[in-house]
């Protein structure tokens, strides 16, 4: 049992309570890792959903940000078609670990499960770790932290971040014009190219 976590609810979690966190979804993401593939595709395991197209992006989710947002995420798309294949290929992973699917106590501040495995599937290894972005990017950092010493890989930070910009804008694209989830799909979206903005990205 537990409950939904969520940005406010890691905020005030105290250090000690996010480490353990950090630590105990790497060492989920290491598990999980290690599950042989075929194995996995016998079962029924198959490639995750694509997202749309850079030129969709283009079309359809930067026309609906604020003007002075527009540079931002046209900066990203262009850097992301740029990326080369994932280093690290291709995972049998969980990719949807956001806050709605997990179930976490905040009185002993624990993770007690995580659910839905219904996105899971055969992706690129760091596409892994952008979800716990949408909870804090402070979570993901220590994740990806206890991944690498537990695992010897080196995660790419960047990588991570274009990926998550792309993911967010692909979900606004992805919603049709009359939509009554756009207004807050767009907050969302806001938000992240504001902390985008912040690493860097031109914002016009």
């Amino acid at each position: 049992m537990g409950e939904h976590l969520l940005t406010a609810d890691y905020d005030r979690l105290p250090e000690d309570s996010r480490q353990r966190l950090g630590d105990a979804l790497g060492q989920f993401y290491i598990e999980l890792h290690g599950l042989d593939k075929e194995q996995m595709a016998d079962a029924g395991a198959a490639p995750i959903g694509a997202w749309q197209s850079p030129a969709t992006l283009r079309g359809k989710a930067v026309p609906a940000l604020p003007a002075e947002l527009r540079g931002v995420a046209e900066a990203i798309i262009a850097e992301f078609e740029r990326l080369a294949p994932d280093p690290h290929g291709q995972t049998y992973g969980f990719f949807d670990g956001h806050g709605w699917n997990m179930a976490f106590d905040p009185v002993r501040g624990r993770l007690n499960g995580i659910y839905d495995f219904a996105d899971s599937g055969f992706g690129p290894v760091h596409q892994e770790f952008i979800y716990s972005n949408f909870i804090s990017p402070d979570l993901t950092e220590r994740i990806a932290a206890a991944y690498e010493k537990a695992s010897g890989r080196t995660l790419d930070r960047r990588r991570i971040a274009i990926l998550t910009s792309i993911h967010r804008l692909s979900e606004l694209a992805e919603l049709p014009d009359d939509s009554r989830h756009t207004l807050a799909m767009t907050h969302h979206t806001v938000i992240w190219l504001e902390t985008m903005s912040g690493l860097g990205y031109a914002s016009s």
